[in-house]
């Protein structure tokens, strides 16, 4: 099986393309499966992190990836920085030195471990502000990757644990994360949490937009229940920033412009899955303290 990739369609359109192509909508078993770059002159990390998940289902499954030789070679380079080429041959070590790429404003492709969360938030942290952010302080950077995670790990019953990629932007300071899974989506757990409450379900956009309000979880977390996306929201508003989020038949967006009020539209084509994109303004961050300042030194 030989998928063309095609990144210049809308991030609607690319969904649809994830979804119609994933192992578990084919006929049968898939023996190897050919990516080709060829129609492809870039690729951000959303759709990067959305492909990844794709290709590490066909991949649990037995499938066997290969890549097919493109002349591209700007984004040749990028794939390969973030070892995204690499990443599915047998003698690829997926965490030894996971974190590092070779593309210094990006953190290599990851694929989500829960027992290397803590430590990869951490890191994320003090790359960005040793390398690019050296006056600022990145904790908005470190708390949107706590809540992310602790949303799939949570949340999203995936058969892939998910991946993550982010990616900074010196000539505009802006920081982008993207996370995929492909659970059940958000909207489709809120409403069998509402459902099994003998509460009426929601729309797949109330649904969503309801997973953003203050204290309401679908799954009761102690240390964190009910304020993972509404701290992603806080901090989108106090960065300048930008957060998408398609799941299942909706596609969410929230910013500053919007004077703190949801947008989006619905999906032609479901989306098996949760997909974030949140871009961060670093010039937004608070400077350190001197205290912090002296940690680094």
């Amino acid at each position: 099986m030989k998928l063309q990739i095609n990144t210049d369609v809308s991030k609607g359109e690319w969904v649809a393309f994830i979804e119609q192509n994933r192992c578990k909508n084919q006929s049968g078993s898939v023996a190897t499966l050919e990516i080709d770059f060829s129609m492809s002159s870039f690729i951000e990390p959303f759709y990067l992190v959305s492909l990844a998940c794709l290709i590490e289902e066909y991949s649990i499954n037995g499938t066997t990836i290969s890549f097919s030789p493109f002349d591209k070679l700007e984004l040749r380079e990028y794939l390969l920085s973030g070892y995204f080429l690499s990443f599915w041959k047998k003698s690829f070590d997926r965490y030894e030195d996971y974190f590092t790429a070779s593309n210094s404003t990006s953190l290599r492709l990851w694929k989500i471990d829960s027992t290397k969360v803590s430590e990869y938030v951490y890191k994320a942290q003090n790359y960005y502000e040793i390398r690019y952010l050296q006056e600022k302080n990145a904790t908005p950077l470190n708390i949107s990757l706590a809540e992310l995670f602790n949303n799939i790990i949570e949340h999203s019953a995936s058969p892939v644990s998910g991946f993550v990629l982010n990616q900074y932007y010196p000539k505009n300071g802006k920081l982008k994360i993207a996370l995929c899974d492909l659970g059940v989506g958000i909207a489709h757990k809120i409403n069998s949490y509402l459902a099994g409450k003998g509460e009426a379900t929601l729309s797949d956009k109330e649904a969503i937009i309801k997973a953003f309000e203050l204290s309401f979880s679908s799954k009761s977390i102690p240390q964190n229940r009910g304020r993972g996306l509404d701290t992603l929201k806080t901090i989108v508003l106090s960065c300048n920033g930008t957060l998408r989020l398609i799941a299942n038949n909706y596609s969410l967006s929230f910013n500053v412009k919007g004077k703190g009020k949801f947008d989006g539209f619905s999906l032609k084509n479901e989306f098996c899955g949760t997909l974030f994109e949140i871009i961060l303004d670093t010039n937004a961050f608070d400077k350190k303290s001197e205290d912090e300042f002296d940690l680094l030194f």
